[in-house]
């Protein structure tokens, strides 16, 4: 096994799936990728999107209780 990355890829993918059938409803398949260095997902990016989440929740988030 080789030594670890210092390195996340995040993947995610939208529209049709399946290689067998094409749906007419939904003909446009996309899949994004990013990659980020270890620190600098730590230090920006996680944070950035926990914000980013915590600003479009329909929760109010409190420590130790969502209400």
């Amino acid at each position: 096994m080789g030594r670890p990355s210092n390195f996340f890829v995040f993947a995610d993918e939208s529209g049709g799936h399946g290689l067998t059938g094409f749906n007419p409803d939904c003909p446009i398949f996309g899949l994004t990728c990013c990659v980020f260095s270890k620190d600098e997902c730590i230090e920006r990016a996680c944070p950035a999107l926990q914000q980013c989440k915590m600003l479009r929740s329909p929760f109010s988030f409190r420590p130790g209780r969502i209400t």
